[in-house]
């Protein structure tokens, strides 16, 4: 059943999968592997992907600056719209828009 060269798609590797697991002993694993996954929807041509820094909310706004949370997701929505704004103008100026991925 091997395809691709997937690990988990290998007969082995389902065979084995989970066996040195103790709260696993005695269950159907082979269900997890029962149904093939779905592949993403494509992307339309030149669209692009931010990571949004959702972690710049609590720990250095909250926690350390002790902002309240409406101005820590302000910031950081101030942030993303930054990171949208340099992306679209690298892409525009013939680059990739790859540097916040």
């Amino acid at each position: 059943m091997k395809t691709k060269g997937i690990p988990l798609n290998d007969s082995k590797v389902q065979q084995a999968f989970a066996q040195n697991v103790p709260q696993l002993k005695d269950k159907h694993t082979a269900g997890i592997f029962a149904l093939k996954s779905a592949m993403p929807a494509p992307r339309k041509p030149g669209l692009t992907f931010i990571t949004p820094p959702v972690q710049q909310v609590f720990q250095p706004n909250i926690f350390e600056k002790s902002k309240d949370s409406a101005t820590a997701l302000r910031v950081v929505n101030e942030m993303i719209n930054k990171q949208l704004a340099e992306t679209k103008a690298a892409i525009e100026a013939g680059g990739e828009g790859t540097q916040y991925q």
